[in-house]
């Protein structure tokens, strides 16, 4: 999009912008044959919720940042199909809320992947719960059926965020 951007404002600078904003609309005609990925194979019916995690402290909604680490136990052979599922899964969970995301390996531990995550705030990883999809608990059943354990996650909530008005919160004391 920059490349693409700092393109159309030289055509624009040099051929004046009535020409930039024809060209382009011409390029855009030119894609109606193309279709976006409908999902038509995918179930996307709202699947049972899953309950938000309980915390046994009370927290505004918009507590947060959220990291989320979960721990999964597999069998060191089953790595490589177990990452290519939890790619399909990162890309679920970053259409889902997450910002940021990432795989840990323990180099030691060959059997132990660690994954981490950051939601905006509680009140979005609550929405997040109420938000999956059939489809999402496919994929999420074929991880599980690599693991050796059940999956161990952790919720933490970020130390000393300050409030800003106009994100809805109590400005910073």
């Amino acid at each position: 999009m920059t490349v693409g951007s700092a393109l159309w404002g030289e055509i624009a600078s040099h051929a004046g912008l009535p020409f930039a904003l024809n060209a382009a609309a011409v390029g855009l005609a030119g894609t109606f044959r193309r279709k976006l990925e409908t999902g038509a194979a995918l179930d996307l019916a709202p699947s049972m919720p899953r309950r938000a995690p309980a915390v046994v402290q009370k927290l505004d909604g918009d507590a947060g940042p959220i990291l989320v680490v979960s721990e999964y136990r597999i069998d060191p052979k089953d790595a490589p199909a177990f990452l290519a599922v939890m790619r399909e899964i990162g890309r679920e969970r970053m259409r889902d809320g997450a910002y940021a995301r990432n795989l840990f390996h323990d180099p030691d531990d060959t059997g132990l992947v660690i994954e981490t995550r950051l939601v905006h705030s509680l009140l979005e990883l609550e929405h997040r719960a109420g938000r999956e999809t059939k489809a999402d608990e496919w994929m999420e059943r074929r991880a599980q059926g690599f693991l050796q354990a059940l999956e161990k996650a952790r919720y933490f909530v970020a130390a000393g965020r300050p409030r800003h008005p106009w994100r809805g919160g109590r400005p910073a004391s």
